[in-house]
């Protein structure tokens, strides 16, 4: 098997960033030390140009119509200034920080800069607009303006509509801000999950106004749909990982809000802002969000603290993030699993971590690696390990069809652990980019919790340590069943 925690590492820190950059991007922004310049926009369009004025007299239009909408008053007038996108990278560089080392546990203070600034970097050349927490006031790019139609295929005639409803957009984060402090229920957000889940009622929200306005105003679906993708930072096409990302925030938050505010009406929103939903499961399924029911299982982040504390790690780096149905979902489409298949095993996802410990000797990059995952039943752990295959041999086959590059399996077998109902373990040898990684793996199912143990170029750590890692995990997840 190839272990999922270290052949996606760098696929699990993508999702995380997409879903963390949705929450927080809107932020990190100051303002220039001139707002009053006027931006063409783009430049050969000369009937519509973002200035002081366009952007006052689209906020004084859509102000009443998203009070109507919500039925929600604005407690004061929303400010609005012109930024530059350097500003915002820098801004944003700083907002991201502590938000990936809280949220991602990284411990490695370097590579939390560099992820920060490569996310901020590729984001500030696609924000239009967004709302600044900080600063309590819309912020408009119109250097963006040009690159993003572009992106987004808008049309001039679409142009203005293009921008009003993202305006829109972003001045219904201001409406929740003032009513439910956003910075506050962001800050307060502890895993990715649960920060995912809230970002989806945060967009959904968004989307749902703007798409009412929207319709009331008679305006395009293509101005409805690229003003959202502006709106995400969305500049060009996405994979298959940023497609379902970005499903699972805006199409299937709105979908939510819609779903709850039915039920419930308006006033729905100033109760689930009050009590956000905390899974991807709830924003999937509305209904368990509006009548939870109780859903039993070993908290995975707490076994593998416990875990953790007894391995070998020693002058190692450590990473974890947690892992929910958002993420498991993302992942599995982006390696080509159906959405009918793996949709239902996402919703069937409890909670789940994964943790990687890693450290360079030389040019050699030294890992062990830890996936745990529950699931509502035992069935679906075993159909989660089916899938795990299907992309293990997918995984195999791509790299032995790659020019110098090998996948050699030296041995495998099926282990008998006590307490667990399927365990085996795998010796392996890979070379990708002129690069070979000796490697050890299990895979293994103790009721509906399923698990990976991995160790890459770890010489001193043998079967017999993998088995005591599972041993330790079996030992330890029963000590919490008992209390």
């Amino acid at each position: 098997m190839t272990s999922i925690t270290t052949i996606h590492l760098r696929k699990w820190l993508k999702i995380c960033l997409f879903i963390l950059i949705s929450g927080c991007i809107f932020s990190a922004c100051k303002t220039t030390k001139d707002n009053s310049m006027a931006v063409q926009a783009p430049q050969k369009n000369k009937k519509f140009v973002i200035n002081e004025k366009s952007v006052k007299e689209m906020i004084e239009k859509a102000e009443p119509l998203i009070e109507e909408v919500t039925e929600m008053k604005y407690k004061k007038k929303m400010k609005h200034e012109i930024v530059q996108r350097d500003v915002i990278r820098d801004e944003l560089t700083q907002d991201l920080i502590p938000q990936i080392k809280k949220l991602l546990n990284i411990t490695n203070d370097d590579m939390v800069k560099r992820q920060a600034e490569m996310t901020a970097q590729i984001t500030s050349q696609s924000i239009l607009g967004k709302y600044s927490l900080a600063k309590k006031s819309f912020y408009i790019v119109p250097d963006n303006v040009g690159t993003v139609s572009k992106f987004l295929e808008v049309k001039e005639d679409q142009l203005e509509d293009f921008v009003f409803l993202l305006v829109t957009h972003e001045m219904v984060h201001a409406l929740d801000d003032q009513h439910f402090d956003l910075n506050k229920l962001i800050a307060s957000r502890t895993t990715v999950e649960i920060a995912g889940a809230f970002n989806s009622l945060l967009e959904g929200h968004a989307v749902y106004v703007t798409n009412k306005i929207a319709d009331k105003l008679n305006m395009s679906e293509t101005a409805k749909q690229t003003s959202v993708k502006s709106a995400a930072g969305v500049s060009g096409e996405l994979n298959r990982m940023q497609q379902q990302a970005y499903h699972s925030i805006y199409v299937k938050g709105a979908e939510f809000v819609e779903a709850i505010i039915e039920k419930k009406g308006p006033s729905i929103i100033t109760a689930a802002f009050n009590s956000p939903p905390v899974s991807s499961r709830q924003i999937m399924n509305p209904d368990e969000y509006l009548n939870p029911k109780a859903v039993t299982g070993i908290d995975s982040v707490a076994l593998l603290k416990k875990v953790a504390e007894k391995l070998p790690i020693e002058g190692m780096g450590t990473q974890s993030i947690d892992i929910g149905g958002m993420i498991l979902r993302t992942l599995l489409i982006s390696k080509g699993i159906p959405e009918g298949e793996a949709g239902p095993i996402s919703n069937s996802c409890i909670n789940g971590v994964m943790y990687v410990a890693s450290k360079q000797v030389m040019q050699t990059s030294q890992n062990i690696s830890l996936f745990l995952i529950n699931f509502t039943t035992n069935e679906d752990a075993a159909k989660f390990d089916d899938i795990s295959q299907k992309i293990d041999k997918s995984e195999i086959d791509q790299i032995n069809a790659k020019l110098n590059a090998y996948y050699k399996i030296l041995k495998e077998e099926d282990l008998n652990l006590d307490g667990y109902s399927v365990a085996r373990s795998r010796e392996y040898e890979t070379k990708t980019d002129n690069k070979i990684a000796k490697k050890l793996s299990s895979t293994a199912i103790i009721n509906n919790m399923y698990i990976e143990v991995g160790f890459e170029n770890m010489e001193k750590l043998t079967a017999k340590e993998m088995r005591e890692i599972l041993d330790l995990i079996y030992s330890e997840q029963l000590k919490m069943k008992q209390i």
